[in-house]
């Protein structure tokens, strides 16, 4: 490395103000020199722990300019950890922060981790990696599992999923148990939130990071082991045939809505009937499970999905997908699945609230797509109730010489709303328009 070159990175890392790596001891060599190219061609600094072995090995990587070798005999180790260490070095040298990646065989995902580093507040925080990143890698199927405190099902889950799929990839929402050790052991690569930030947000990282993979299709399923995986062979049938972009696994097709708990039952009638109200009411196109987290979407959709910013973080993000994919003109497919409403652990949100959040998301997206429907059409109806009522009083007063007075209030408060809905109807609409 020539000294243009060293002062050439340099002068790009201080224009860059990028985050360092932090990477602890380690005897893969070859590993650590991909890791400190990549960093090396994005203008990142990298500082490497060397504890107390020999460090003659790791001298050559000080001339490409982006590389400091911290040791003991540099800094007390006595009372900090490693980690400590680096991020006051990393400090102490003006950076923003500083990203630890433990496993340097695997892949940083740069623009992931800097993403989930502005979310976490803290100074150091951990990478984001794609283990078979190593070149620009394309699969076939790829099944991401949205999961948050499901050590106890998350392992069967993965097992099941790997059998009808080239990878799975466990999107941990901040669990506090051991859901992505287990999730590791059954074969899974996994991708962690610092924090619990909900079904919504598990699901934006799952269609991120999985364009990254270039899949032909993305399934997504539960953790709590409510769905079966074999449906997945089923799913992938429907994609690779081209009969539909989307693929929902239904708990209402013929002979599947067995057990469901009668408290759900009436629930998700409501939200289905809303859902599909707000999506323009068409009975071809009629969703019978919008609320089902068993799905599957070709390259298009993923494509679009990955770049949206239409999705919210909770468990409305179900009904978000649809409404992107109605907007857009997707076409969706239903197929029969069972669901299982004997696990453990089926949700962490009581039902009420879930569903109180769901219908006021819905009438909320009514509002701006379909005022129309929500204000013009009962609008209508309370005009013409006023006109009849009113008609009404008029014939009555004739006919006996008197006044309905209750008849002639009920009239005019039906003419005032009917009117006052018509109009907000037409100027929502104008605004929706315009937008």
């Amino acid at each position: 490395m020539t000294t243009t070159e060293n002062s050439k990175w340099e002068s790009q890392a201080k224009y860059r103000r990028r985050l360092a790596i932090g990477i602890p001891i380690t005897k893969n060599v070859d590993a650590l020199a991909r890791v400190v190219l990549r960093a090396y061609d994005r203008g990142v600094k990298v500082f490497i722990w060397t504890g107390q072995k020999d460090t003659l090995s790791l001298e050559g990587f000080r001339s490409l300019g982006n590389v400091e070798l911290v040791s003991p005999s540099t800094h007390d180790a006595t009372d900090h950890s490693t980690r400590e260490i680096l991020a006051k070095v990393a400090r102490e040298q003006g950076h923003p922060g500083i990203i630890f990646h433990k496993c340097i065989t695997e892949y940083i995902d740069y623009e992931q981790t800097e993403e989930n580093f502005k979310l976490n507040e803290r100074y150091g925080s951990e990478s984001i990696s794609l283990p078979t990143a190593i070149q620009p890698y394309s699969c076939h199927c790829l099944v991401a599992i949205p999961a948050y405190n499901e050590e106890e099902s998350i392992r069967e889950v993965v097992h099941q999923a790997n059998q009808y799929t080239d990878n799975v990839i466990v999107i941990d929402d901040g669990s506090d148990d051991n859901t992505v050790q287990m999730a590791e052991k059954a074969g899974a690569n996994t991708i962690s939130h610092d924090e619990n930030r909900g079904y919504g947000a598990a699901i934006q990282t799952a269609f991120r990071v999985a364009r990254r993979f270039d899949p032909k299709v993305l399934i997504t399923l539960d953790g709590d082991g409510q769905h079966d995986a074999k449906d997945i062979s089923k799913m992938l049938e429907v994609i690779e045939n081209d009969k539909a972009d989307i693929v929902i696994g239904s708990r209402y097709q013929t002979g599947n809505a067995r057990g469901i708990p009668r408290y759900r039952i009436f629930g998700l009638w409501i939200v289905n009937f809303l859902t599909n109200l707000s999506l323009g009411f068409n009975q071809k196109a009629w969703i019978r499970d919008t609320q089902s987290g068993f799905r599957a979407y070709n390259s298009s959709v993923l494509q679009t999905l990955a770049e949206s910013t239409d999705i919210g973080d909770g468990m409305n993000a179900s009904t978000d997908i649809l409404y992107h994919a109605n907007n857009l003109g997707y076409d969706i497919q239903e197929i029969g699945t069972t669901i299982r409403y004997s696990v453990d652990n089926t949700s962490s949100q009581n039902p009420v609230s879930h569903g109180l959040i769901l219908v006021s998301n819905i009438l909320r997206t009514v509002e701006q797509e379909h005022p129309i429907l929500l204000f013009g059409v009962p609008g209508l109806i309370l005009t013409l109730f006023g006109l009849g009522f009113g008609y009404l009083t008029v014939i009555n007063f004739i006919k006996s010489g008197r006044f309905p007075l209750g008849v002639s209030i009920i009239s005019t408060l039906c003419l005032l709303l009917g009117i006052l809905s018509s109009i907000t109807s037409i100027i929502l609409h104008a605004i929706h328009t315009q937008s």
